[in-house]
């Protein structure tokens, strides 16, 4: 039987010092994103298409659990003109596929609407409670980068008999940090 000679042995401790460290896909990172996108506000008074801007941020809870915390505004030009605030949390499940990554979540949101058209003095407005869904693919463009394409239909809890519907479909771009 051959004996092992110094090289070889240092090799093997070399191996053993230069294991593997397990992979983390979205455990202990954070995310900051703008996204952009379009918006519908869908019902009998408020049927108008609208811009949307938002910020949004996430902490991953473990390998395929995130938490997202997200402020936006939205504009609906259409007369009566409408102004909506949105602030909002999701719960993602993400299933990470190399670069493409699908995204599925529910949502609660809080849904300031603001008519500044109206004769109203102040001019009206009107704060909603919604739940929302996530339908989302996320393409990773590095390690720091990441591209984004989503769609949200909301439900105003608080509007059932008016105007309950929301949608959202937008394109983010997000930075992501390791904690």
């Amino acid at each position: 039987m051959p004996r092992p000679t110094p090289a070889l042995a240092l090799l093997g401790f070399a191996l053993l010092l230069s294991r593997a460290s397990p992979a983390r896909a979205y455990e202990d990172q954070l995310t900051v994103g703008l996204d952009l996108g379009y918006a519908l506000s869908a019902g009998d008074r408020d049927s108008t298409h609208g811009a949307l801007l938002a910020l949004q941020a996430s902490v991953g809870l473990s390998a395929v659990w995130s938490a997202r915390a997200r402020l936006g505004a939205a504009l609906h030009p259409a007369s009566p003109t409408m102004q909506l605030g949105l602030v909002g949390g999701e719960l993602l499940y993400l299933i990470d596929i190399l670069e493409l990554v699908p995204v599925f979540g529910l949502g609660a949101d809080a849904m300031l609407r603001r008519y500044p058209d109206t004769t109203a003095d102040p001019p009206e407005q009107r704060l909603d409670a919604a739940v929302h869904a996530l339908l989302g693919l996320d393409y990773l463009l590095s390690r720091s980068l990441i591209l984004g394409l989503a769609l949200r239909p909301h439900l105003r809890l608080t509007d059932l008999g008016g105007d309950p519907f929301y949608f959202m479909a937008s394109g983010a771009v997000s930075w992501v940090f390791d904690l």
